[in-house]
């Protein structure tokens, strides 16, 4: 699974808007990649990663990501299609700084064959 994490700081520069996301990061116990900070438009900057963690089924997926998130914020709202996707929203962060983080991940199933060793179109969501 991977897990798309979006983070809105209120620091005024992009050196303390890292230090956030390195704090936030640790908060939560996971390694990123794909790290990209850039302004935003209502002051602040947004912050946006990724992290990627094994699992085993969608049902387990969902519960990781939401344990993840639990470990960096509270007040949680849980957001689209749940057989696709689970988007979660909180502006309540744990991390002094951090207005609002957004979790996300997709669901994405594995390839299968059509019998005769052609791959299936991959279904994502």
């Amino acid at each position: 699974m991977n897990l798309h994490w979006r983070l809105l700081v209120s620091t005024k520069t992009e050196p303390a808007a890292r230090k956030l996301a390195a704090k936030h990061f640790r908060r939560a116990q996971v390694e990123v990649s794909a790290l990209t900070l850039a302004p935003y438009e209502k002051g602040g900057y947004k912050i946006q990663a990724r992290s990627e963690h094994a699992t085993s089924s969608w049902s387990d997926s969902v519960v990781a990501a939401i344990a993840l998130a639990q470990r960096t914020g509270l007040g949680w709202s849980l957001n689209g299609l749940i057989i696709d996707e689970l988007a979660l929203w909180s502006t309540q962060a744990s991390t002094p700084g951090i207005d609002a983080i957004e979790v996300v991940v997709h669901r994405i199933e594995p390839a299968t064959t059509n019998g005769a060793d052609e791959p299936a179109d991959r279904a994502t969501a």
